[in-house]
């Protein structure tokens, strides 16, 4: 199970619980189907499948984790229109207009009515905590998701300290050199995606895809301004990602050099083959994410970035 995208963590203060008061904490807050009147439940489930009840997955000090939404489905579009037919029939059999207040009391009757019916759609969101890095590592392209995750966290811990990553340059003006030809380090190689925006109008978004991104067409919209905001780019052989200005990695895909060593492991059993993964991702992200922040400038000291920090629940 490799991570896709990633967005990143600081813990502020060392992790400091064992894999197994970790689990028990969690255990407090286990994902279940919602009740009839329930519109969502979220909690944790194993990262291993719903067959295991580990909670929490070990490995070279790294606890991966996984959070499970189940959420009814329940279409706007229903809940109106059946209100809007019982809000006529009123209408009609007591020959008045119902009240802006009565609609609304309608349409949570209907809502009330129409859950237990309603089917169940769910979502799982993995992560793992890297207690040697104190980093925070969640497997999704969204950030809603990401700090759905982290307040389940929060409130399974009782209490937990977030620092968003801060580098000392701005991304956008270091992609838009690299694009120009300033300044690539030896192990990036730029791809055929990126995207430019101009700072001025936010609104004007150009999309190269499948394209030299340092083509003269390319070139000429950062003449006129834009600044490349997405940028595609393979780091030593190892892997291929999407980077934006808020440092989200996306769409990453590991090569040959790091898939084949699980080929060579020559791994029998499906669990055998998920801690082989999740050891050499996870091996992979430890070495690359220094790496990326430093050709940012380096990330912001401690106190800077613990200003920025996700506000704490107690």
């Amino acid at each position: 199970m490799w991570f896709k995208n990633i967005q990143i963590f600081q813990l502020v203060e060392p992790f400091t619980l064992t894999p197994d008061q970790l689990q028990e904490l969690m255990q407090e807050h286990v994902s279940r189907p919602c009740s009839k009147l329930e519109r969502m439940h979220y909690g944790w489930t194993s990262p291993l499948g719903l067959d295991s009840e580990l909670l929490v997955h070990v490995a070279n000090g790294r606890y991966m984790i996984a959070a499970r939404k189940e959420e009814k489905i329940l279409p706007t579009t229903v809940v109106r229109e059946q209100a809007a037919i019982k809000a006529a029939e009123i209408e009609r059999n007591e020959n008045r207009k119902v009240t802006g207040r009565e609609k609304r009391a309608l349409i949570d009757q209907v809502t009330m009515n129409l859950l237990p019916q309603a089917f169940s759609k769910s979502q799982t969101t993995f992560a793992y905590i890297d207690t040697f890095k104190n980093w925070l590592v969640v497997d999704s392209s969204n950030r809603s998701r990401a700090e759905d995750l982290t307040v389940l966290l929060r409130s399974t811990l009782g209490s937990l300290k977030l620092a968003e990553i801060t580098v000392k340059t701005a991304p956008a003006a270091i992609f838009t050199r690299w694009v120009l030809g300033e300044d690539l380090p030896r192990d990036f190689i730029l791809e055929d995606n990126c995207e430019l925006q101009d700072p001025n109008a936010a609104s004007t978004v150009i999309k190269c895809v499948n394209q030299d991104v340092t083509a003269k067409e390319v070139i000429g919209h950062i003449d006129s301004g834009k600044q490349v905001i997405k940028l595609a780019m393979t780091w030593q052989d190892r892997m291929t990602f999407l980077l934006d200005n808020s440092l989200n990695v996306r769409r990453i895909r590991f090569l040959d050099l790091v898939q084949q060593q699980v080929d060579d492991s020559q791994l029998e059993s499906a669990a055998e083959k998920f801690d082989a993964d999740f050891v050499i991702f996870t091996a992979e992200f430890a070495e690359f994410l220094p790496r990326l922040w430093e050709v940012m400038g380096g990330v912001e000291n401690t106190e800077m970035a613990e200003e920025k920090k996700v506000a704490e629940v107690a």
